[in-house]
């Protein structure tokens, strides 16, 4: 879609995508990864479950929309596939931690 070149992804995004593509899984598409991390942002979330994590994409936007002191669990049938985040999820961290 045209409008989904407007949100750019930086390389833990874009690493995270090819994984998903690797295994299969769907992924968010980058707008609403955007919506998903500002709906995070305008809530001050400092807690966020989500139900079937996948390969993280959707995660790590959440994640970039909390605060650095935020609370992220997951459930779900994809837990398993949680494992891939976390190389990402501190990539993620540290770029929050940083901005």
């Amino acid at each position: 879609m045209y409008s989904e070149e407007f949100v750019p992804e930086d390389e833990v995004l874009l690493r995270a995508r090819d994984r998903a593509a690797e295994l299969g899984c769907p992924t968010v598409l980058p707008g609403v990864g955007a919506v998903l991390q500002v709906l995070a942002a305008s809530l001050a979330a400092r807690a966020v479950v989500e139900i079937g994590t996948g390969t993280g994409v959707a995660s790590l936007w959440l994640l970039r929309g909390m605060p650095a002191d935020g609370y992220y669990a997951t459930l779900g049938a994809m837990l398993v596939l949680a494992l891939f985040l976390a190389p990402w999820a501190s990539a993620a961290a540290l770029r929050i931690a940083l901005d």
